[in-house]
């Protein structure tokens, strides 16, 4: 990105010049104008009392509410399955992230070259998506304290949304077309929804510890992994009393069962 220049820049104010249109929220660390460079030429020589301009009519951006569909998957959203366990379904959650801004401060922004106005700056992107889960996570924590993470986790799942605000299933921004759960996972996050889920998928140490010695782990890549002196490894296939189910197909397999039977364990 380039901004062909800087018309006027005071106090934590400024006006930039640019043609370009995809700037994002990140892109302005401080309360900011935007023109175009054929109205940017005028109003420099309007501030320089070259030429007289009366000023008809001034446009602030307005916030759109209501918007549809929403939410969607966003285009650059990874997808699953997961290529290491394809029998987990991954994403587990779809969650807020793209243009939020949120307040950060700067470590030392004379060190970073980062220009600090004011005490925080602001930022935006996908990776505010997980600060609003742990959010969730930590207020399901609050509600239910014996609650372990994989308990957390499952109430968050089963209780997320898979319609938009226009009553149809969420949709992939990638396309347009209709998402899937290996595009959205559960669904879209729902908090107040997931502090009473009525049910629970709980998971333990050991659970964990048997589900990487299915995958085939040796002892050594164990242990780079698990940071206990006592565990011992089941000869049991690689499933978790997961909150998701996922069947995983072979492509040479041509006659597709019409049933298929998924046990789950403790609740």
């Amino acid at each position: 990105m380039q901004l062909s220049e800087v018309v006027h820049h005071g106090g934590n104010a400024g006006i930039f010049v640019a043609d370009i249109a995809d700037l994002y929220p990140e892109d302005y660390i401080i309360p900011t104008a935007l023109l175009r460079t054929s109205c940017a030429s005028q109003l420099l020589a309007y501030i320089n009392g070259t030429i007289n301009a009366t000023v008809l009519e001034m446009k602030l951006q307005v916030t759109k509410i209501n918007v549809k569909p929403a939410p969607q998957v966003a285009y650059f959203s990874s997808r699953g399955p997961d290529p290491i366990s394809p029998g987990v379904l991954k994403p587990d959650i779809l969650a807020l992230g793209e243009d939020v801004l949120a307040a950060w401060k700067p470590e030392d922004s004379s060190s970073s070259g980062d220009y600090a106005p004011t005490q925080y700056m602001l930022k935006s992107g996908t990776s505010m998506a997980s600060p609003h889960a742990v959010g969730v996570a930590a207020l399901l924590r609050a509600l239910h304290p014996d609650w372990s993470p994989a308990a957390i986790r499952s109430a968050i799942m089963t209780t997320a949304i898979t319609v938009d605000n226009a009553r149809g299933t969420i949709k992939d921004q990638f396309n347009g077309d209709t998402a899937t759960p290996l595009q959205f996972g559960a669904g879209h996050i729902n908090p107040n929804r997931a502090r009473d889920p009525g049910l629970v998928y709980d998971l333990a140490i050991q659970d964990y510890i048997e589900f990487i010695c299915g995958l085939g782990y040796n002892v050594v890549e164990m242990g780079t992994i698990i940071r206990r002196t006592m565990w011992s490894c089941l000869d049991n296939p690689p499933e978790l009393n997961y909150p998701s189910f996922m069947s995983v197909i072979p492509s040479n397999y041509t006659s597709l069962p019409k049933t298929k039977n998924f046990t789950k364990g403790r609740h």
